[in-house]
Formats: C-alpha cells, structure tokens, sequence
C-alpha cells in the first residue's frame, strides 16, 4: 500500500482553506431601509431607496460576524424617490445620467471585522465614475439568524463627476454633499 507524502504545510493550508469555504454562508437580502439625504439653498431633503439587490457571503459565530466577502449591492438610480416628489426626482436622475448610467454599485475588495464594526473597502460606481471607498459598517446578528449591516457614509457628487442638481433656473441649488444611510437585514439563501 502506497500513501502520498503531502507535505504537512501544505496540509494545513488545505485544511484552512476547506474550513473558512465551508463556514461562509451565502446570504441574500430580507429587507432594507435606505435613504440619501442633502442639503439646498431652499431645503433639506431626503429620497428614499425603494429597492436594492444585495448579496454576498457572511461568516458567523454567535451574535457576531466573524468575515464577510464577495459583497455586491445594486441599486437602479430610478429606484431612489424624493418626498419633494416628480421634479425633484427627475433632477436626480439627470445628476446620475441614469439614461446612460442607470445602476449604483457597490462591490466589496476586502472587509475586516473588530467586534460589531465591519470596515468594508470596495469599489463605488456612479453615474460611470467608479471610485475605491471604505465604509464602517455596525454588524449585528439577529435572533432568527439573519444579520442587519446598518451606517451612514458622506459622499461628494463632484467626486463622481456629478453636478449637483439645480432648479428655478439655478436659484435653487443642492449641495454637492450628500449621505446615505443605510439598515439592510440579510439573511442565509436555503
């Protein structure tokens, strides 16, 4: 009888490797509350997200989440919906160019995980601009199993090539500063 002499490093590496895959779970989203908010010379607004299409993987042990990879979150620029209604929904997808650009992404490179925060880097693309950008992201793992991911990141529209949106014939401009919040409840795809 004939054993293969596998090299002890290099077992241990397959060992490793086998333990992280088959601890990694693939999660899909369960719900979300999104929003962008900003500032203008005549108001504060708010617009909220109506759908987002989230996946990715999640390694958890107890309350807490120990890895997270292979994120992808995407939103269709048409989906974001102002309480000032139509006028200002059309500015905002004319800022994106949505005709041309239509989606938002967000794909995670790296993620480490400190307790409950998720320093998540990625790549951010916007109306066609894609730019690296790192988010603190508060983890939780809920009772049922499912994981919420909620924080708040400043963006420059002007970083994206955006220009803020104006109306009025320019009296009213929005601020090149706006925030999206975010609590995305996710949980393991059966």
């Amino acid at each position: 009888m004939k054993y293969s002499k596998i090299p002890p490093l290099a077992l241990v590496f397959l060992l490793l490797n086998a333990l992280v895959a088959f601890g990694q779970k693939a999660y899909i989203l369960k719900s979300h509350k999104m929003s962008v908010t900003g500032t203008s010379t005549m108001h504060d607004w708010t617009e909220t997200v109506k759908k987002v299409d989230w996946s990715g993987n999640i390694t958890t042990e107890g309350t807490g989440v120990k890895a997270i990879s292979d994120v992808v979150v995407k939103i269709a620029v048409k989906d974001l919906k102002s309480e000032k209604g139509g006028t200002m929904d059309n500015k905002t997808y004319e800022a994106f160019k949505s005709d041309k650009f239509p989606t938002i992404t967000f794909k995670l490179t790296s993620a480490t995980v400190s307790g409950a925060v998720v320093k998540a880097n990625g790549t951010l693309t916007m109306a066609g601009v894609s730019k690296p950008i790192a988010l603190n992201v508060t983890s939780k793992v809920l009772a049922d199993g499912s994981v919420q991911l909620s924080g708040s990141q400043a963006i420059n529209m002007k970083e994206f090539n955006m220009a803020p949106p104006k109306a009025v014939m320019g009296t009213i401009k929005v601020g090149e500063k706006v925030t999206f919040h975010y609590e995305l409840i996710v949980l393991p795809k059966t």
